[in-house]
């Protein structure tokens, strides 16, 4: 696997240059957000914890996982780049913190996006331990697998020069490949369909109070194409972030070629945007994050609507 490496790394693109100073970018405005929003609900989590927290929490971490791996990644380049050729053990941890970080994210905010989709669209109610369990086996899948390939030394450099995975060279690495392919495919169809399904209810809402509380047509619909409109858009940033790299796996799998550096430049910026997306989504969707948020930081309600969805998204 050295050889291979050190073959590698002479001959990566010049887009290895630009990606050090992207991630610490990226990291630390990933890791600023996902840090004030985790201090924001502290005080909530302490009290009691309700599914849609939990999962939110979760994100959270991930996240901060995600940047801080960022942020190593890129100083570990700007110091040192041929670091993580010669050393196995750090070409592992990158593996754990930066590409598990990067796709755990996504399966959880598909898992956010099934409970918020269950309880919205079809006033469906999980207990919390089957959502942490949900959350514990997506993690325990991604780390059982990486944690075999790096003792059987089957992770390597990628084509870009800057990080290392599971190669799908090797049988683990196959099997990895697979497995995050079909959650992020799975995450995103659940994601896009829940969105929709909400700005759907939302519509629907609207003309029953219109006909049932007599409301003002004009005033009610307007209200809620401006809750359409806010999801919509919440749903395109998730998809812009994400939909690229899945595309890429599509292809690669259906056809066996390895995507090109242009490809997995772009793809890795557009997915470490996902702590950045996902803050948002977390404080404009999610009306229990955002109110712990305008409570520590009043001087953000200048910047955030503080009126609610209408979503029910005060269930825990």
């Amino acid at each position: 696997m050295l050889e291979e490496n050190i073959s590698i790394y002479h001959s990566k693109p010049y887009l290895s240059e630009y990606l050090k100073y992207l991630n610490l970018i990226f990291g630390l405005i990933g890791l600023s957000l996902t840090l004030v929003i985790l201090i924001s609900i502290r005080q909530i989590l302490r009290k009691s914890i309700g599914s849609h927290l939990l999962i939110c929490f979760g994100i959270l971490i991930v996240d901060i996982t995600l940047s801080l791996g960022n942020i190593i990644l890129g100083l570990a380049g700007l110091v040192d780049d041929k670091y993580i050729v010669y050393n196995q053990w750090f070409c592992g941890f990158v593996d754990l913190v930066f590409v598990g970080g990067g796709y755990v994210s996504i399966w959880y905010v598909g898992l956010l996006s099934l409970e918020r989709g269950l309880l919205i669209i079809h006033g469906i109610s999980l207990p919390s331990a089957l959502w942490l369990f949900m959350l514990i086996v997506e993690l325990g899948l991604f780390l059982s697998i990486n944690l075999i390939a790096i003792s059987e030394n089957q992770v390597g450099l990628a084509n870009l020069g800057t990080y290392c995975f599971a190669t799908f060279d090797f049988y683990l690495g196959s099997i990895a490949t697979y497995i995050y392919y079909t959650l992020m495919v799975l995450s995103i169809i659940i994601t896009i369909y829940s969105y929709i399904g909400i700005a759907v209810i939302q519509r629907k809402r609207a003309w029953q109070d219109i006909e049932n509380l007599h409301l003002n047509k004009d005033e009610t619909l307007h209200s809620a194409n401006k809750i359409i409109f806010k999801v919509l858009a919440l749903l395109i940033l998730y998809l812009g972030a994400n939909l690229l790299e899945a595309v890429i796996q599509t292809i690669e799998i259906t056809t066996g070629e390895v995507r090109s550096s242009e490809l997995d430049f772009t793809s890795i910026l557009l997915t470490n945007c996902n702590p950045i997306v996902n803050s948002i989504v977390l404080v404009q969707f999610h009306e229990p994050v955002k109110l712990a948020l305008l409570v520590k930081y009043p001087i953000l309600a200048n910047f955030i609507s503080n009126k609610a969805l209408n979503t029910n998204e005060q269930v825990n």
